[in-house]
C-alpha cells in the first residue's frame, strides 16, 4: 500500500511555535539555515551516490562478488563511511528550517516522510535492550504523529518485528521497518521481506558458522551477551567494563573477519555500533529501504512533499547517503556523519517532533469553526 497523495497546501504551512523545554545547549551552531541544500524530491534519481556503501543489488548475480567481499573485509565496521560536522540546531531552529521546507514546497503531492530511528534516537540507550521500551512521553509522541494525515511516518529500526510489533503495533499509520530493513509492516498490512528472496531460511548457514565466534566472545567478556535476530547476530557489550568490551569487541571483530573470509561469505556485512558488533545479511540496509520507499511514491505519481531521516549510528548512515535530495537528515549525539545537522539528544529530537505533531492553525481553525455550528 502506498502513501496517498494530498491535494493543496501542506499542513505544516502556519503551525504555531510551542515551548520547548531543554536542556542547556553545546556551543552556538556552525549554521541554523539549509540555504547549501540544493535540489527538491519530484525526481527521484533512482540510485544512490557513490558515496555509498550499498548502491549494489543484493540479489543481482554474485560472480566475484564474494571474492571482492573478502578482500575488503577489514573495512566493514566503516562501511558507511560517515563524514563531515553536521551542523549543531536546537529543536526551535530545527522547526524554523522544516517549516521553511513546507513554505518552498520541495516536493510533490505526496505526504511528508520521517523516517525515524528508535534506540538512541527517540529512546535513550538502556544496559540491556529489552529495558528500552517506549516511556510514556514517547507513545504520547508517537500517537500524535500517528494521528497527522498529512504524514508519512516510518520507525526505521534494528529491533527485530516482535519488539516493534509489540510496542509499536497500535500505531495504524506508520511504517514499521526491522532490523535495519530486513522485515517491514505497511499500514494496514502484515509483515513482509523487503528484498524477495531473502528469507529467514537463507540465513541459517552464515549464522550457523559464526555464532560460536561469538558466543565464545560472550564467554570471554563478563557483562556482554549475544542477541539472534532473523537476518543477525549481534553481540551486546554495553553492560560490560569498558576496556574489557572494547578490547573484546576489536578482538571478535578480527575473528569474524578471518573466519568469514575462510569460509567464503561474501553476503555477510560485520559493523560495529554503538556498544555492538552485529553480523547481518549484506543485502539489508536502511538506505536501501528508504530509497525503495521514496522511489514507490514516485511511481505512484505523489513523490514525498519531505523527508526527514533521523538516527545517530553507523547503520544510519546508509540512510542519510541515500535519502533524496533536499531532504533534512540529523544525526543523533556526538561523532562525524554525512547527516546535514545535529542534536546533542533523543530528548531534543522529541522537542522538534512534538512541534510536527502539534495541530496546525488552519486544523485549529476549521475545528473552531465545526464546534461553533454543532
Amino acid at each position: 500500500m502506498r502513501n496517498g497523495c494530498r491535494n493543496g497546501r501542506s499542513a505544516a504551512q502556519g503551525c504555531r511555535q510551542l515551548s520547548l523545554s531543554r536542556s542547556p545547549r553545546a556551543p552556538a551552531p556552525q549554521r541554523a539555515t539549509a540555504g547549501a541544500e540544493e535540489g527538491g524530491l519530484k525526481s527521484w534519481p533512482g540510485s544512490v551516490s557513490t558515496a555509498s556503501c550499498s548502491s549494489r543489488d543484493p540479489l543481482a548475480t554474485r560472480t566475484g562478488e564474494a571474492k571482492a567481499a573478502n578482500q575488503q573485509s577489514t573495512q566493514d565496521c566503516a562501511s558507511a563511511r560517515p563524514e563531515g560536522s553536521p551542523a549543531e540546531v536546537n529543536p526551535e531552529e530545527l522547526w524554523s528550517l522544516w517549516k521553511q521546507r513546507q513554505s518552498e514546497r520541495l516536493g510533490g503531492a505526496g505526504p511528508r516522510a520521517l523516517f525515524l530511528d528508535y534506540d538512541g534516537t527517540l529512546r535513550e540507550f538502556e544496559a540491556r535492550p529489552e529495558q528500552a521500551v517506549p516511556t510514556p512521553e514517547i507513545t504520547a509522541l508517537l500517537t500524535a504523529l500517528n494521528a497527522r494525515k498529512d504524514l508519512a511516518p516510518h520507525i526505521v529500526s534494528g529491533r527485530d518485528s516482535g519488539f516493534l510489533e509489540s510496542h509499536l503495533g497500535s500505531l495504524d499509520r506508520f511504517t514499521l521497518v526491522a532490523e535495519h530493513g530486513y522485515k517491514l509492516r505497511r499500514p494496514g498490512a502484515g509483515w513482509e521481506h523487503w528484498r524477495a528472496g531473502c528469507g529467514d531460511e537463507e540465513q541459517q548457514r552464515w549464522k550457523a558458522i559464526l555464532r560460536p565466534t561469538m558466543l565464545q566472545a560472550a564467554g570471554e567478556v563478563t557483562g556482554s551477551h549475544v542477541e539472534e535476530k532473523a537476518s543477525a547476530l549481534v553481540w551486546h557489550y554495553r553492560e560490560a567494563a569498558a576496556e574489557a568490551g572494547g578490547h573484546g569487541a576489536e578482538a571478535l571483530t578480527k575473528r569474524l573477519e578471518q573466519l568469514r573470509a575462510r569460509e567464503g561469505l561474501g553476503d555477510v556485512r560485520i559493523s560495529c555500533g554503538q556498544k555492538i558488533v552485529e553480523v547481518s545479511y549484506r543485502g539489508v540496509d536502511k538506505g536501501s529501504l528508504v530509497r525503495g520507499l521514496c522511489e514507490e511514491q514516485v511511481r505512484a505519481g505523489c513523490p514525498f512533499e519531505a523527508v526527514l531521516a533521523v538516527g545517530d549510528d553507523k547503520t544510519d548512515e546508509f540512510m542519510f547517503a541515500s535519502a533524496p535530495p533536499g531532504s533534512m537528515t540529523i544525526k543523533v549525539g556526538a561523532g562525524d556523519s554525512r547527516a546535514k545537522f545535529r542534536v546533542s539528544s533523543p530528548t531534543e529530537l522529541r522537542d522538534f517532533l512534538r512541534c510536527i505533531a502539534a495541530p496546525c492553525d488552519d486544523e485549529r481553525a476549521a475545528a473552531g469553526a465545526e464546534s461553533g455550528t454543532a
